[in-house]
């Protein structure tokens, strides 16, 4: 016959509830059980059946690996590929009317293209790159 009883502790603003069983096996229903085996039946039963519902602070590293990183910042200036003027170059994207628009504030060299809520400074200025490259080749073609 196991009797059970529930005791509850109050800890450091929560509670614990701690189930204490006395079964035969543990030593406090049965004289003839050594102390060694009531210590380590108690030891297991209280192991198996305690319920502890505490949590612990967070440390400082698991904040800090928690944070999400930053996100490098991409630029929004650029050299003019015809004048060379370092961040001379600004980007405009007019999202409104779906166009984007470089220029070069020393040498007044424009360029424009469509655009789309994804594009950024960088593209454009890369289409800009990838069209005078283009030129370029053809009048060598031209030439040749």
């Amino acid at each position: 016959m196991s009797v059970s009883t529930c005791h509850i502790i109050p800890q450091r603003h929560a509670l614990l509830r701690i189930r204490v069983s006395s079964s035969p096996c543990c030593g406090i229903g049965n004289p003839a059980a050594s102390a060694s085996q009531a210590c380590a039946a108690d030891q297991s039963a209280a192991s198996s059946s305690l319920a502890i519902v505490m949590g612990k602070r967070k440390s400082r590293m698991s904040k800090l690996l928690a944070r999400p990183k930053k996100q490098p910042k991409l630029d929004t200036t650029f050299p003019c590929p015809f004048c060379n003027h370092r961040d001379s170059v600004d980007c405009f994207i007019d999202l409104k009317h779906n166009c984007a628009r470089v220029a070069c504030f020393i040498c007044r060299e424009k360029f424009s293209t469509k655009a789309h809520p994804l594009t950024a400074p960088v593209d454009v200025y890369a289409e800009w790159i990838d069209a005078c490259v283009a030129v370029n080749t053809q009048l060598d073609d031209d030439v040749v």
